[in-house]
């Protein structure tokens, strides 16, 4: 399943021309190259994994291939790809709440001092970007419920987890079980706010998870918002 993309068409879709700048022009196309990183990585990986998963046994057995003219042996490889991609899926999915602000604001919030407007140092999968739509589109109550059914989805929320642990902590041991591949732990906050640690998570299935259902349902909420803003246009006009 490969996703593909036309700036030009999501520029005029989301946006009136008087409100397409440079901005607007650079946060889409780094959707576009966010996704096309991803894709690669994620590709990569599968080419990597090997049919069976015969790659890993070569490895086992000392065996590496020529890159380039580089020799790397088999686990830098599918360690490169696997956090290469939830690295920029992960910056993928986390654009869409600045995007919305681009795309709905201004979005206000009612803070300690009163109506706050939510800035793009607050945008994220966080209490504030919701109750920011909430407060300033009452009636767009189907895209807040979507988006927050999105940021408490389990797959997400691993997703936040491994990334956060990658660049706040360590990168976590990958188990090579000759035929399958494994995440020791990931360490994660659930919706509940509770830290879980899930142990012994099958790498491939994950990543299969994250590409072709993650990512796609990244993609229907930004269908999700086009609808939103035209619901917002008809009720302003």
């Amino acid at each position: 399943m490969k996703f593909t993309l036309d700036r030009d068409l999501l520029l005029s879709t989301y946006l009136p021309s008087s409100e397409i700048d440079a901005e607007a022009r650079m946060i889409f196309n780094t959707i576009d190259k966010r996704k096309d990183f991803s894709e690669l990585h994620y590709y990569e990986f599968i080419n990597c994994f090997g049919e069976d998963g015969h790659l890993l046994e070569m490895e086992r057995d000392g065996i590496v291939f020529t890159d380039a003219g580089k020799r790397h042996n088999n686990r830098v490889h599918y360690e490169a790809n696997i956090f290469a991609f939830v690295q920029n899926l992960h910056a993928l999915c986390d654009s869409f709440p600045f995007v919305t602000l681009r795309v709905l604001g201004p979005l206000e919030y009612s803070g300690k001092k009163g109506r706050m407007p939510l800035t793009k140092k607050q945008c994220g999968w966080n209490d504030v970007f919701f109750k920011s739509v909430e407060e300033t589109h009452p009636q767009l109550t189907e895209f807040l419920g979507q988006i927050r059914r999105f940021g408490s989805e389990k797959t997400f929320l691993l997703l936040r987890g491994l990334v956060n642990q990658c660049k706040h902590q360590y990168l976590p041991r990958i188990l090579n079980h000759r035929t399958s591949l494994h995440f020791d732990v990931i360490e994660y906050t659930d919706a509940s706010g509770n830290q879980v640690r899930a142990e012994n998570l099958d790498a491939e299935a994950l990543m299969r998870k994250w590409h072709n259902r993650l990512l796609r349902r990244l993609f229907l909420l930004y269908v999700r918002l086009h609808r939103a803003r035209l619901k917002q246009l008809s009720l302003t006009s």
